[in-house]
């Protein structure tokens, strides 16, 4: 990202991507300041993960993924989003939404990851983007998916069961909220200003696959240019202070 980005804004100075992660893992400054804390997954190692698997469930009325529109599968437009839950102690949940093209995201803290809280925290986030459909995984919390189609107008669909590579952006968003708030973390305290601080920072992110763009840059650049497809070269890099 830092290495991306310093190319992207015109730097003299270009860093690569190895020679910091090398610094920050092996330097004695560092090591003693344990910087590895501060990368996205937080790991003392470097070491590769694995999406968790979504999970069988009755869902009424559930259309498959596989009758979703082909545009969604191009990504050429922008309102297409990916939503799941990531569960913490105390029962207590985070919905998680991503749009596919821009990256953007949205967090919304759940006391329970019930099917009306999840259907209501939807609803009331995407009530703010544009939105064209939803992929959700097979939890027992999307139950009451018709809900947010009455209210939004959006229609849902269910990736397969244990397929979790079906929308492996919103499992890569799931692992990045977990860098800042790790799985057995106690976050009964938490306020939803909090978490949307957190979403904030990932929304203005340098992203590599959007050559160094922030999510936010991009989302805002489509949303100024409706009848264009996506092109990067004309998204200016703005001020993410």
């Amino acid at each position: 990202m830092i290495a991306g980005r310093l190319a992207g804004e015109g730097f003299n100075l270009v860093v690569c991507a190895e020679t910091i992660y090398e610094w920050v893992y092996n330097s004695a400054y560092a090591i003693a300041e344990k910087l590895y804390q501060y990368l996205r997954q937080g790991k003392k190692r470097r070491t590769k993960h694995k999406g968790r698997s979504a999970q069988k469930s009755k869902i009424p009325n559930r259309v498959s993924i596989h009758e979703r529109p082909a545009i969604v599968d191009e990504k050429a437009r922008l309102g297409d989003w990916e939503g799941d839950s990531v569960v913490y102690t105390h029962k207590h949940a985070i919905n998680t939404v991503n749009e596919q093209v821009s990256s953007l995201v949205a967090f919304t803290k759940l006391t329970r990851k019930t099917a009306a809280q999840t259907a209501e925290a939807v609803i009331t986030k995407l009530s703010h983007y544009i939105a064209y459909t939803i992929t959700f995984d097979n939890g027992s919390e999307f139950t009451q998916h018709s809900l947010i189609t009455e209210a939004l107008g959006v229609p849902v669909y269910f990736a397969d069961p244990y397929s979790s590579w079906q929308r492996g952006a919103n499992e890569n968003i799931n692992r990045q909220l977990r860098a800042y708030l790790p799985k057995r973390s106690d976050i009964r305290d938490l306020t939803q200003k909090e978490l949307d601080n957190i979403a904030w920072e990932l929304n203005n992110k340098p992203r590599r696959r959007l050559q160094w763009h922030t999510p936010q840059e991009v989302y805002d650049w489509l949303v100024q240019n409706p009848n264009k497809r996506l092109d990067l070269t004309q998204v200016a890099f703005g001020s993410r202070i």
